[in-house]
């Protein structure tokens, strides 16, 4: 093998190997984004020796990054769509004054969780017909609430609150 022929294999390894450098930067930095489960609950603030019929209950988003990386979390969002029909959006606020609950953006490292408050009554958001709610994030994407999740929630406003499920 000539010195030609070694300096053109050394070539070529060092261009396959910046190449697999390249596709991973772009993987790692544009494609590969962490990943949060959101749950959605019905929750009962309870604070010792109150009484049970002073129990606070509140609507409970909680969103746990999965990772890889920190996340930053911008909202909530429902959407309503059906058969033939345009898409509708609400943005949904929690509450500002509520000391245990966190407020939007919010960073959330590996493995943490937020858990964002809404309050719970006759009239809020739940009576709405949506078909999806979820979180945004800082890549506009929308992590979804599971369905079993919104039906359970909203199975629990019919008992609560009666048939004014929907609008």
């Amino acid at each position: 093998m000539t010195t030609a022929e070694i300096a053109l294999l050394i070539s070529g390894f060092s261009a396959g190997l910046a190449l697999l450098a390249l596709g991973w930067n772009i993987y790692r930095d544009i494609i590969l984004k962490p990943k949060v489960k959101v749950r959605l609950q019905i929750t009962e603030i309870l604070t010792p020796g109150d009484p049970p019929e002073e129990r606070d209950t509140r609507v409970d988003f909680t969103a746990t990054n999965f990772g890889p990386g920190t996340i930053i979390l911008q909202g909530i969002r429902a959407k309503t769509k059906k058969f033939l029909r345009k898409t509708k959006w609400m943005i949904l606020f929690n509450d500002f004054a509520d000391p245990l609950s966190r407020q939007f953006p919010c960073k959330l490292e590996i493995g943490e969780k937020g858990t964002f408050l809404l309050p719970y009554r006759k009239g809020i958001f739940l009576k709405n017909d949506f078909t999806k709610i979820g979180i945004a994030d800082s890549f506009s994407r929308i992590h979804w609430v599971p369905k079993k999740d919104i039906k359970r929630v909203k199975k629990a406003y019919i008992k609560d609150f009666g048939g004014d499920s929907l609008s």
